[in-house]
């Protein structure tokens, strides 16, 4: 009854019964009812609640991925703080042995240039 009195209303007004039908069919097939907006509703909450999840997945492995990095960079910091302490104690090494040699080497000089003043100096020998 409603929508005979609307389309009266509509040819009161000049519109023919042709384009009074084709706004109704357009009114009907493009309107939204409650229901549809419910259903649109509830389809996106349902593909929120998806990326929801694929963030959170995405979240994750980058958390993993940022930990075993910063695993890795330790081992390898680990590596090389070795590395150098070795580094350390060979130069240390190396330097006492050479000392160790030079000193050697002056002692051994020094007593032979002592036993050679002792031997050829006028008086010592005889």
């Amino acid at each position: 009854m409603r929508e005979d009195a609307l389309a009266g209303a509509f040819v009161a007004r000049g519109f023919s019964a042709e384009q009074v039908t084709a706004i109704a069919d357009l009114l009907d097939t493009q309107s939204a009812t409650k229901a549809d907006l419910e259903a649109a509703a509830h389809r996106l909450d349902t593909q929120i609640a998806r990326l929801d999840a694929k963030i959170d997945s995405v979240e994750r492995r980058l958390e993993s991925k940022i930990d075993e990095t910063f695993y890795n960079l330790d081992l390898k910091l680990e590596k090389l703080e070795t590395k150098i302490i070795e580094a350390k104690y060979d130069t240390t090494k190396w330097l006492i042995g050479a000392i160790g040699f030079q000193a050697l080497v002056i002692i051994g000089a020094i007593a032979g240039a002592v036993a050679a003043i002792v031997r050829f100096a006028p008086g010592a020998g005889r």
